[in-house]
């Protein structure tokens, strides 16, 4: 862990002493429902200062009994000892729990059941616990049965068997009950939310669902602010893509350039780049989010687009490209099936080589647990180089932002193998950058990175 500043965040808590032990199980419990955390113990987050505790056997078992006592179900943890600046810390690690949700014996499922947001423990509400129900039995929203009883397009499913056919060689067969429990777009009769996201007309008509749409708009400069372009787009799934592909295309720049005899005009951001965008926020987004659409901004400088719902099960920012977890898994499957991406966990690689070979700045993703922000920006964004940085900054600290330039992020590690410093050199440009603006910090704890 980076030491040389203690953030609060979502995964990190840092205490100048032990708190009571009505504190310590609900960070307990609120950071084994969400992502996980460490709490470290003999800091002055006020002061900014490391003060240290006495190591004890005693202390070890306070703790282990608090956990014991106050939480349920049983939390995994783990405690060790750090010394910094000479000061032995206290650090309880807690990771992610796939046994939720976790809550205060003494009050109870309903009362006693807390998740972190930020730097904060607040008490879930009647949706998030409803949601860590379903995480705890590994059971997805999109398998759900809506409250009452509709009636699903036939057209849109015989077009979803002609385009299967079409892909896998599925034959297209008559649209039974059977059919339609097999493709979980049923279930005992009731139509699920998958099924009414895929297949149903107007799926926003359907009170679970009023929320399922995206909302665009295109903004003059790099602000929210002015609009020149809003829209809300609703529908089916594959319509909500198809409108939100041709509303980012209608409001980005195109520019032409002679090759030979022909003229050939190019998009600012590829159409097929800006569909796996589109494509992955539908296809991932929490639907049992309430109240919580897609949000779509087109700037000046940059796209974003922002999904109801942080990143689910093991995925984060750092493993993105390597893990996988599908929160809709029906949905998932009924749109690969119907070509909407060509093969499962390749949207980010291809998104990641664009911007690798148009020389575009690299995309940002900015996770937290209520939503998911993906930032891009247009080819040949990257900023200037190295010899064009204030004359202030040293030549290292002009490679570092280069860096960050190119690849989005950097961790003190990364300083450490691409540059050949040592560890304090990392931690004095990490700071020095920081100090200046020019870099922000992220994460905490081995997460920690530095971006723009």
């Amino acid at each position: 862990m980076d030491w040389t500043q203690i953030i609060e965040s979502e995964t990190l808590e840092a205490k100048r002493q032990l708190p009571s032990s009505n504190k310590l199980a609900i960070e307990i419990v609120a950071f084994a429902n969400t992502r996980g955390g460490r709490i470290v113990i003999g800091y002055d987050e006020k002061a900014k200062t490391f003060v240290g505790v006495v190591p004890s056997q005693k202390l070890e078992e306070k703790i282990a009994n608090i956990i014991h006592d106050c939480c349920e179900p049983q939390v995994p943890f783990t405690v060790s000892y750090e010394s910094v600046q000479n000061k032995p810390l206290l650090i309880i690690d807690i990771p992610v729990s796939t046994n939720k949700p976790h809550y205060l014996k003494s009050k109870g499922l309903a009362h006693g059941t807390y998740i972190r947001v930020g730097s904060t423990c607040r008490l879930a509400d009647q949706e998030t616990l409803a949601r860590l129900i379903r995480e705890g039995k590994h059971v997805s929203f999109d398998s759900e049965t809506i409250s009452r009883s509709v009636s699903l397009d036939q057209e849109k499913i015989h077009r979803f068997l002609a385009e299967r056919k079409k892909r896998l060689g599925a034959r297209v067969t008559q649209i039974t009950p059977s059919l339609l429990e097999d493709l979980g777009v049923q279930t005992n009769g009731r139509e699920t939310v998958a099924g009414c996201l895929l297949f149903h007309g107007h799926p926003q008509d359907i009170p679970e669902l009023s929320h399922a749409y995206i909302k665009a708009a295109c903004f003059k400069g790099t602000q929210k602010g002015t609009f020149l372009d809003q829209a809300e787009i609703d529908g089916c799934l594959a319509d909500q893509i198809d409108n939100a592909v041709t509303f980012i295309l209608k409001n980005i720049r195109l520019s032409g350039t002679i090759e030979g005899s022909k003229r050939i005009e190019r998009y600012e951001y590829p159409p097929e780049i800006i569909r796996e965008a589109i494509v992955n926020a539908v296809i991932h987004r929490d639907y049992s989010i309430s109240g919580s659409s897609i949000l779509l901004a087109v700037y000046d400088n940059r796209l974003e687009v922002t999904s109801p719902g942080g990143l689910a099960g093991q995925v984060t920012v750092e493993n993105i490209q390597d893990r996988q977890y599908n929160r809709n898994p029906i949905i998932a499957k009924r749109m690969f099936e119907m070509a909407y991406f060509d093969s499962w966990g390749q949207g980010v690689d291809r998104i990641l080589a664009w911007a690798d070979q148009t020389r575009a700045k690299a995309p940002t993703f900015i996770d937290a647990y209520d939503q998911f922000t993906l930032r891009l920006f247009p080819e040949n964004s990257i900023s200037p180089s190295a010899t064009q940085y204030e004359p202030s900054l040293s030549e290292l600290e002009r490679d570092v932002l280069d860096y960050v330039n190119r690849h989005g992020r950097i961790t003190n590690r990364e300083i450490r193998r691409t540059f050949g410093c040592t560890k304090t050199q990392a931690q004095v440009v990490l700071r020095r950058l920081r100090d200046q603006n020019l870099l922000k910090v992220y994460g905490a704890g081995r997460s920690t990175f530095y971006g723009q």
